[in-house]
């Protein structure tokens, strides 16, 4: 079970890491959108 429950938090960890980022990178193409229109 703990290790079970570990795993599945780093794989949240993982995704909301990765989730972040991506949200950063459209924050980024959006604002270099409107700046450059």
């Amino acid at each position: 079970m703990d290790v079970t429950e570990s795993g599945h938090a780093a794989r949240v960890s993982a995704y909301a890491t990765v989730g972040a980022r991506l949200s950063l990178l459209s924050d980024r193409r959006l604002g270099n959108a409107v700046s450059a229109a």
